[in-house]
């Protein structure tokens, strides 16, 4: 996290929950720290991208698999 975000409460781009509710933010696409322009993605968030993708690949596999 940046030294600029670590002094104020920032927020999951994605779902809106603060550092306080949540166990980690990962910074991203942070173009001007010192502007608070940055983007912030949560453990949460995290996990049900991953949920979110390996369901679409294991539906991509099912529907290769049967012709569909």
């Amino acid at each position: 996290m940046s030294p600029a975000a670590a002094h104020e409460q920032i927020f999951c781009s994605f779902c809106g929950k603060s550092q306080h509710e949540v166990r980690s933010l990962i910074e991203g696409g942070c173009r001007n720290p010192a502007l608070s322009q940055c983007v912030f993605i949560c453990d949460e968030c995290v996990a049900l991208s991953a949920q979110v993708l390996a369901d679409t690949a294991r539906d991509a596999s099912h529907k290769s698999v049967s012709g569909g």
